[in-house]
């Protein structure tokens, strides 16, 4: 193998490694995304299930008045 062979071949691992870290780098934004995207609903849930609690309360107020 002479300098040149073996510098397109350094050449060529740099820029598949480059790539490799970038569509890892996408994944893990992806992955992070998604997580905040189910805490989100999670909390939206939540305060769902709480305004119904508050109006069904507000009835019982309602009907012994």
């Amino acid at each position: 193998m002479n300098d040149d062979q073996f510098t397109q071949l350094v050449k060529y691992i740099e820029d598949f490694f480059s790539e490799v870290n970038s569509k890892l780098d996408d994944t893990a934004s992806q992955s992070s995304l998604d997580s905040l995207t189910n805490t989100i609903d999670h909390f939206v849930g939540r305060l769902d299930a709480e305004e119904v609690e508050q109006a069904a309360r507000d009835a019982q107020f309602a009907y012994l008045r």
